[in-house]
């Protein structure tokens, strides 16, 4: 019994000191203007209520045990029970309880329902943005299987060269005119690697005396070995510089078309136009015997110029005008004439 007698009001002044301390924290942080929500706000309050209300209690109660234990006049304790004293704490809780229901009324579920609107809101602008960051990506989705098929159709691809690393990337376009996979080294040794032989080192000097050492784009035509096929590609390659903030190289963007198809057509063309020859300018020719005078100054029959400066030529016959002249009075002539007639 002699313990229970000492411990009760230690107890209690422990639990005095306790929820003194949990009442100065909540206090404090409803000061701070900070806080995350004002519901959280309005839960620290009907904390802070409820922690004053056992806070009065425990002191009540520390005061009335210590006084009976002997620790404090007898007087205390006699004054305590006292009806109308002991009504105190009671009275508390009842003001502390409605306090917290008013609390819970007038502010906790209006908040509430506000933050639940808030946040429906927030939801249905999070979904809206979900959606149309979805309609974007299937847009660039799309563009970017429109630009593959565009780059396939036009034989073009395109690069991404790090000029500090040394080291390019290339779209899938470009690796198949290279005939290249996805190991293949891709450092600039690598990409003169696959320039053929004869334009080999004037590629090599252009991009490093040219285009890196005077900061000029790359436009250049010439030709590759398709690592798969062995076959000799023209292209032409192109390339733009970016600099830095301090002025320095630090990328270049470009594409690399395959022109093959457009170089065999020039070709073509060019050895079409030498096997044509046509005849321009004043012609001076004989009025009687239609002899031609050349650029040296001799003349020449008429079907022997038109064969030298054309492909053209000469087969020999004659017509009814002239044959009439010539055979006219022969019999086997006329009887040729009337044979037809």
């Amino acid at each position: 019994m002699l313990f229970f007698k000492y411990f009760t009001p230690v107890s209690y002044w422990i639990l005095t000191a306790l929820w003194l301390s949990i009442f100065i924290f909540y206090l404090w942080r409803i000061r701070q203007k900070a806080l995350s929500s004002r519901l959280f706000t309005i839960l620290l309050t009907i904390l802070a209520i409820d922690a004053f209300r056992t806070l009065f209690e425990s002191i009540y109660f520390g005061f009335w045990y210590t006084s009976l234990a002997g620790f404090l006049p007898k007087t205390i304790h006699d004054f305590l029970v006292q009806p109308e004293y002991v009504f105190v704490p009671k009275i508390i809780n009842v003001i502390a309880a409605t306090l917290v229901i008013i609390i819970v009324i007038k502010r906790w579920i209006p908040e509430e329902t506000e933050e639940r609107e808030k946040e429906k809101v927030h939801t249905r602008v999070l979904e809206k943005e979900i959606s149309e960051r979805k309609r974007i990506q299937e847009k660039l989705g799309r563009s970017e299987s429109q630009l593959l098929e565009a780059q396939e159709l036009a034989r073009i691809g395109h690069y991404v060269f790090d000029i500090g690393a040394g080291i390019w990337n290339s779209s899938a376009v470009l690796d198949q005119i290279f005939g290249i996979e996805r190991e293949f080294n891709r450092s600039v040794e690598g990409w003169l690697s696959l320039v053929h032989p004869d334009d080999r080192e004037m590629i090599g000097d252009y991009l490093s005396n040219h285009v890196l050492k005077e900061n000029m784009p790359f436009d250049r035509e010439y030709r590759i070995i398709n690592v798969k096929s062995g076959e000799s590609i023209w292209v032409h390659g192109r390339g733009h510089l970016k600099l830095d903030k301090n002025g320095e190289l630090y990328e270049m963007f470009g594409t690399i078309q395959d022109i093959s198809k457009h170089k065999k057509l020039v070709s073509d063309l060019e050895e079409a136009l030498k096997s044509i020859k046509v005849l321009g300018g004043l012609i001076p020719i004989c009025s009687r015997c239609h002899d031609i005078r050349d650029d040296k100054g001799y003349w020449n029959q008429l079907e022997t110029y038109v064969h030298e400066h054309s492909d053209a030529s000469f087969s020999h016959s004659l017509c009814p005008r002239c044959a009439k002249e010539l055979y006219g009075d022969e019999e086997w002539f006329k009887k040729i004439m009337e044979d037809s007639e």
